[in-house]
């Protein structure tokens, strides 16, 4: 860091010690310095270094010469020392940062303005706070993400059984929606039903609503105490929610999903906005997906998802826009060559899905994206300066964007059920004018006009930081603003230093940190991953050991504009990942779960630095990847990996020959249902008229599916397996092979097998009226060298039919009609040379042969990838040795 004092707007610091000022923190410092006269200097210096002192209760601060005050500036544990300076006893010591604000009490003729002296810390001043406890006590502290940030172990556990209760004290709305929501993170995570009862006791979980509790563990926090019973104090409904989650991992964590071990917990977050980004502009995603990667993001107590809700691909001339607009139409519609509308969210469902979400805690924040990426806009004759980019270089084109832009806002913040429910909107604001310095006046102005615009709906702003790059002020009410919030994302475009200075309030979304662009684009990783990353800098290991919320100094174009901020620091709010889809843009073949596989690692990671914060001395990367391994498979109805519980890598088994046909013989329980169907010594005699069922609708890659069956008949598009991921099809669209597809909209992608070239159609077919066995994997396939930085992550589904692997892979086809296939491979099919390679396939269990007359002998479904040894292992002896 700079050694300049960090000075709010329009604000000047007259002292002439500049060199003196700089606030280096001194650890355990206890005593005040003495007050002499004609020492001011030495003493304002001196007081800024030293840690406040515990007095009745409350904090005192450093004295200071009678002309000037002091106050608390920021804490980095308001839970601890609040900005008031009240005091809330930790259970154990903890180790507090503080800055301070030191101001003068008269006017000082010969500064500029004649303005009073203001100055805040530069430094953090760190100083250790006495808890309750004198260590952490008997019971390590649980396996929960994020990490509790206050814990003291008793003896012993708790046991959930048949007659415990969840109890809500008063019985009141606040404590029984939060009893009925954890009810439902029970009856999913851990197979537990019970009622809302009134009273407790030994067993019970028991939600007490306590507002009085707002100021010591504010209104996300809770209390927690785990015996005989367990106790859940909050002093709002989200407090008493977020207390049922970690309840709930605890319990789901353990052996038996029925114990945690007693002690007693304080858990509130670190920063207040705890976010991630996912851009739907360039990849369409189904709305009940996106709910569920929002459940996902609520299991570890994030509270934000933001939307990028338009954006264009210059590349292939894509452009979207995804939300229903009624005033001007023509922004739903993606016009160029054969590109046709693949999707956009009516507002009904948009409305709904955001109301959802919020129930659990997370908010839906909307962004338009302008004046760049808004090619959409062409489309409603809003002008253009350049593909991408609205015209506001001239005071006549700018007010007719910014009038638009407002007026479409409008469109979905007005009226009593808006269709954005959050007040928090983002207008983008970033490369506008590929980082041509001469459009910066113009980018500056209409920066201003929009901002003043939005406040004035009664809104609440965000928006990148490129623009604060400009030198050009913009006034106080703009910048010093509690509803004005920018998305710091690239400190080689805006100075992170110069932004704290400006005074704005920050979220830490550096691309260096915390991108993730599906396909690799400009050096971002395409996937994160504990063991795995295309860029070594991205892996969670390295990650999890250098990355803080208040760190903007990454690794990418290190030095410039990169800066490390006081841990203190109240501008500081949080910290957001992106998903960028600047390559899977025009269905280039990633599904939804390509993309959530990408960034599931990513979730609970971002939830851990912004709920819990730094780590402490007690907690490593070793120990942070074992909670993750516990806890990051799914979430309460947030399963968008397609997940299945199972006791061994064999999910479900069934040997439709044996004399219960229908029993799973995985030890899982899953046992199947079936109709139109006839138990026979030969196996389950499908008579045409119905099909077989799982209890669980799909399992994700990695799976390997082994189907035992005789089909009657093979007439065109013969569904083999078939629910709302997908189908299986044998005898596709009549050609005679195998194929599957997937849910994605818009020009209509299919898979087969292709040879290795990709060019030739390999002939994978089953005949009917004779046994075969069919066995489908999938998997992620990394490159032959490992951590290779210059291509993605990539999936391999691989078919065998009686135990012989078929030619090449399955390879994603575009179907211009239902004649031409065309393959999209790394030489043709694709727009501009631009190619992908997904083949990922979540396999459908809701139907399976339905229609089809057919003898089915087995069926068995692993959770990995079986190798061919361990194939042809299978179908000799009926068992795999890997």
């Amino acid at each position: 860091m700079s050694n300049t004092i960090i000075t709010p707007p329009n604000r000047v610091t007259a002292f002439a010690f500049s060199a003196v000022m700089a606030l280096m923190p001194i650890i355990g410092a206890e005593t005040d310095p003495k007050q002499t006269s004609g020492h001011d200097a030495k003493t304002l210096e001196l007081s800024r270094r030293i840690p406040p002192k515990l007095v009745k209760g409350k904090w005192k601060l450093p004295a200071v010469p009678a002309s000037h005050n002091i106050e608390f500036y920021g804490s980095d544990n308001a839970r601890i020392v609040a900005p008031d300076g009240s005091y809330f006893k930790p259970l154990v010591n903890m180790d507090v940062n503080v800055m301070y604000r030191i101001t003068g009490r008269v006017k000082l003729e010969s500064a500029a303005n004649n303005t009073c002296d203001d100055a805040v810390s530069q430094g953090d001043i760190r100083f250790k706070v006495k808890g309750k406890y004198p260590d952490q006590g008997l019971n390590p502290e649980p396996d929960v993400i994020p990490a509790l940030r206050e814990w003291h172990g008793d003896r012993g556990v708790f046991r959930l059984s048949a007659n415990s209760r969840l109890v809500a004290v008063p019985h009141e709305s606040a404590a029984i929606s939060a009893a009925q929501k954890t009810l439902g993170f029970f009856k999913e995570m851990l197979n537990f039903e019970s009622a809302i009862a009134t009273t407790g006791g030994a067993g019970c979980v028991e939600f007490i609503y306590a507002p009085s509790l707002l100021g010591e563990l504010g209104d996300e926090g809770y209390s927690l105490t785990i015996g005989d019973s367990i106790s859940i104090k909050a002093p709002s409904e989200k407090g008493l929610m977020y207390g049922g989650v970690t309840v709930t991992q605890i319990l789901y964590g353990s052996s038996d999903k029925r114990t945690a071990p007693k002690g007693e917990a304080r858990d509130y977050p670190r920063y207040p906005i705890r976010a991630g980004m996912i851009d739907v502009g360039r990849q369409y995603i189904p709305i009940k997906y996106i709910e569920q990667i929002g459940r996902y993001m609520a299991w570890y107590k994030l509270n934000e998802l933001h939307i990028h809700l338009n954006d264009y691909w210059a590349a292939t001339g894509y452009k979207a826009f995804r939300l229903q607009s009624e005033r001007h139409p023509a922004i739903n519609l993606n016009i160029e060559d054969d590109v046709k509308t693949d999707g956009f969210y009516t507002k009904d469902e948009y409305r709904a899905f955001q109301k959802d979400l919020l129930k659990y805690g997370v908010e839906v924040v909307n962004e338009i994206d302008t004046p760049a990426h808004s090619e959409i806009f062409r489309n409603v004759g809003i002008p253009m300066r350049d593909i991408g980019d609205m015209d506001i270089t001239t005071d006549t084109n700018r007010n007719i964007v910014v009038n638009f832009i407002l007026d479409l806002f409008d469109e979905y913040t007005s009226g009593h059920d808006p269709v954005f429910v959050s007040r928090k909107v983002h207008f983008g604001s970033d490369e506008y004018g590929g980082g041509d310095s001469s459009y910066r006046q113009s980018h500056a102005l209409y920066n201003k006009t929009m901002t003043e615009g939005l406040l004035g709906m009664g809104l609440e702003v965000r928006k990148w930081t490129e623009f604060a790059s400009y030198h050009i002020d913009m006034p106080d009410g703009l910048v010093q603003n509690p509803k004005v919030t920018v998305n710091m994302w690239a400190p080689y475009y805006a100075d992170a230093q110069s932004v704290y200075d400006k005074g704005y309030n920050v979220i830490n979304t550096v691309g260096g940190w915390l991108y993730l662009v599906p396909g690799c684009a400009s050096g971002y990783p395409d996937y994160w991953g504990h063991s795995y990353s295309n860029n070594g800098d991205y892996r969670l290991d390295y990650l999890y050991d250098s990355f803080d919320v208040n760190n903007f100094s990454p690794k990418r174009n290190a030095g410039k504009g990169t800066a490390i901020m006081p841990k203190a620091h109240p501008q500081t709010k949080g910290a957001q990942f992106c998903v960028w889809h600047d390559f899977p843009s025009f269905n280039g073949g990633f599904s939804e779960f390509d993309l959530f596989d990408r960034m599931r690692d990513l979730i609970p990671f971002v939830a851990e630095k912004t709920w819990h914060g730094e780590k402490t001395n007690n907690q490593t990367y070793a120990s942070y990847a074992a909670r993750f391994s516990k806890l990051a498979n799914r979430a309460p109805g947030g399963n968008p990996g397609r997940y299945v519980e199972s006791k061994s890598e064999l999910v479900a088994s069934y040997d439709f020959s044996a004399l219960n046909p229908l029993d799973d013989l995985s030890g899982n329980g899953y046992s199947a249902t079936a109709g139109g169907a006839t138990a026979t010594p030969t196996g389950l005699e499908l008579s045409g008229t119905g099909k077989i069922s799982l209890p669980f609708n799909s399992i994700g890659y990695p799976f390997t599916v082994r189907l035992k069956a005789k089909l009657a008949d093979i007439p065109a598009n013969t569904v083999l397996f078939k629910g709302a991921d997908g189908t299986l099809y044998a005898n596709y669209k009549g050609t005679g092979r195998l194929g599957f597809e997937r849910g994605e909209k818009g020009i209509e992608y299919h898979f087969e097998f292709m040879d290795a070239d990709g060019l030739t159609v390999s002939n994978p077919t089953i005949a009917p009226d004779k046994w075969f066995e069919l066995t489908l994997t999938c998997d992620k396939r990394f490159s032959e060298t490992g951590a290779d930085q210059t291509r993605p992550a990539q999936t391999d589904t691989a078919l065998y039919i009686d135990s012989v692997k078929q030619a090449g892979r399955a390879v994603c086809v575009w179907i211009h009609d239902d004649k031409n296939f065309i393959p999209i491979t790394n030489n043709s099919g694709r727009r501009n040379g631009v190619t992908y390679d997904s083949n990922s396939f979540a396999l459908p269990v809701e139907e399976i042969l339905p229609g089809i007359k057919a003898i089915v002998k087995r069926i068995d479904i692993y959770n990995r990838h079986l190798s061919e040894a361990a194939i042809e292992n299978l179908y000799k002896n009926g068992i795999y040795s890997q």
